[in-house]
């Protein structure tokens, strides 16, 4: 190995690899029938008195190793080591060759020496890391210089772990065993998240355009338009609708949902100002507070700087916070709406005179699908999305969210939106 790089195995110790049959020493090293110091002799494991029945089962595809190791004898032991059932060996002498490799075909794990001629591990993890990441391609690096400088080195340039040299094949195999679960972890995680992406492109078409199509027709049913309709036939279609529309909203949260966790930067920032984004909100539920003769309230501070932000995104989190307010508040309260500077920050606060939320349950609120023991007052249906939404947003907008809430008093919910610097109202 080139650089005056250490000795691959232990010489005071003696014997074979654990794993896979190794060929005669003679092949490796060029000795006559003697056992190298090529490797610590594993701890030997007990045999046990009879081996145990297995029921038959799908093997795993083996894992592909890629061993890049310019000392021939080193080379070829560590193949013969690593070589088993599970898996699968390519070897390689220079560090050229290893890019290629890792270029045509990239392994699970990559067992790399740094000290190698010509092109160095290190120069080798760093093009490497230029098309492949630490989870996509795993590196556990040999050192055999006792300057742990270079270890430090290797993993800043994108290692994921290392072994000193002599190597033990014990820690040898744990490390590599490690390495391959946190691949096959990702690989997992890639497979969902493409299994979230289709599941958006057929619920943003093939659910909610069918879905949207049926209630459309209920309403047009509803409006007589194809003859009069019994009060009980009336009474029907109503429920139909409603449960339409409870589907049609759920959907879209769940869409809302992965859209934001998967294009977090989709924001489209600007200057707000409270007076605007509120004035909107407060319109849009207004139908909504009349239904349950609810008051809504609007106090906005004079003065307010603006806050960068998505003002749709904000009026979003907002609404969601007003249209909770007006679900579980009773008939014929008060529900408040402010903004207000507090500190760096503007304040949003919704304030209603509801039920209020057990404090064993307020750590709840704002994750998703939660169902919290308090129910809406008019039966009104909750997918247990919004807030979580509402969250979201807050946190994209590197805003932060506050709750208050007293059981038979109410529940206020403050925003607060980072100003924008050096901007006054």
């Amino acid at each position: 190995m080139a650089g005056g790089s250490g000795k691959l195995f232990d010489e005071r110790r003696h014997g074979s690899p654990a794993l896979g049959t190794p060929r005669p020493v003679a092949e490796a090293s060029g000795g006559v029938g003697v056992t190298p110091w090529y490797v610590r002799r594993p701890s030997p494991q007990p045999v046990p008195r009879s081996p145990p029945t297995v029921a038959p089962s799908a093997a795993p595809a083996p894992a592909h190793i890629l061993i890049v190791e310019d000392d021939l004898d080193a080379r070829a032991f560590l193949e013969v080591a690593l070589r088993g059932p599970g898996y699968v060996v390519t070897a390689v002498s220079d560090g050229a060759s290893a890019l290629r490799e890792l270029r045509a075909a990239p392994p699970n794990v990559l067992l790399l020496d740094l000290g190698l001629p010509l092109l160095d591990g290190y120069e080798v993890l760093r093009q490497l890391r230029t098309f492949a990441s630490s989870l996509e391609v795993p590196v556990v690096v040999m050192s055999g210089r006792g300057d742990h400088t270079d270890v430090a080195r290797a993993l800043s340039e994108g290692a994921n772990d290392y072994i000193t040299k002599p190597v033990d094949l014990d820690v040898l195999h744990a490390r590599i065993r490690v390495q391959l679960e946190a691949h096959r972890a990702h690989t997992r995680l890639q497979r969902i998240n493409r299994l979230q992406d289709d599941f958006l492109r057929v619920a943003s078409h093939d659910i909610r355009n069918p879905l949207t199509a049926v209630l459309l027709n209920i309403r047009s049913l509803a409006s007589g338009r194809a003859g009069a309709l019994t009060p009980e036939q009336a009474a029907m279609l109503a429920r139909a609708a409603r449960s339409s529309e409870f589907c049609l909203h759920l959907l879209e949260n769940l869409l809302e949902m992965v859209r934001l966790e998967a294009a977090p930067l989709g924001l489209v920032m600007t200057e707000a100002h409270a007076g605007a984004v509120l004035g909107e909100v407060v319109e849009r539920h207004a139908a909504e507070a009349a239904a349950k003769h609810i008051r809504i309230s609007t106090m906005i501070s004079d003065g307010l700087p603006p806050v960068t932000a998505d003002p749709l995104r904000l009026q979003q989190a907002l609404g969601n916070l007003l249209s909770n307010a007006l679900k579980f508040s009773h008939r014929n309260s008060e529900v408040r709406v402010l903004a207000f500077h507090d500190g760096d920050a503007v304040a949003f606060e919704v304030m209603d005179q509801g039920q209020g939320i057990p404090a064993e349950e307020q750590s709840l609120l704002f994750h998703p699908f939660q169902k919290l023991t308090v129910r809406p007052t008019g039966s009104e249906p909750t997918a247990g999305l919004g807030l979580a939404i509402t969250r979201r947003i807050v946190e994209l907008h590197r805003g932060e969210l506050l709750l208050h809430s007293q059981v038979g008093v109410g529940t206020t919910v403050r925003v607060r939106i980072p100003a924008t610097p050096g901007k006054s109202a």
